[in-house]
């Protein structure tokens, strides 16, 4: 707080102009921070942004990796892509499971469909009006 003239009144502004050990201490801080600030110090920074802007404007398009573009694959369209490889992907695992003899055809459809259970609903059928009535319980 040496730096500050409004920290210290008379009594205290006195002490460390005659203390040898507040003298010391002070030319310690002193120096220490007469390096670091010398270590903080940096070259102004000379940009010509004119140049920059230049070379970025004539530099040449960029080019794809290797030479051709898959409209398909727009960034854009990446999550529809993703979903429909995502769907064959569940298929070919649920036609693998059935191949294989692990789960049966009216369990994959189960599994496909859930929300329909065949045994809530009773088929029955009108011999006069020949209409079929689907019962729910």
């Amino acid at each position: 707080m040496v730096d500050e003239p409004d920290a210290h009144g008379g009594a205290d502004a006195r002490h460390l102009e005659t203390c040898a050990d507040c003298q010391a201490r002070y030319s310690t801080v002193s120096r220490d921070a007469g390096a670091i600030s010398s270590l903080m110090t940096a070259p102004e920074l000379r940009v010509d942004v004119a140049s920059a802007f230049n070379r970025v404007r004539t530099a040449p398009a960029a080019r794809p990796r290797f030479g051709f573009r898959l409209p398909v694959m727009r960034p854009g369209s990446r999550p529809v892509i993703l979903a429909f490889a995502t769907a064959v992907a569940a298929i070919a695992l649920l036609v693998t499971a059935i191949a294989q003899g692990s789960i049966s055809p009216g369990t994959a459809a189960a599994l496909m469909m859930p929300h329909i259970n065949p045994k809530l609903a009773t088929v029955t059928a009108d011999a006069k009006s020949k209409t079929r009535n689907i019962d729910f319980d």
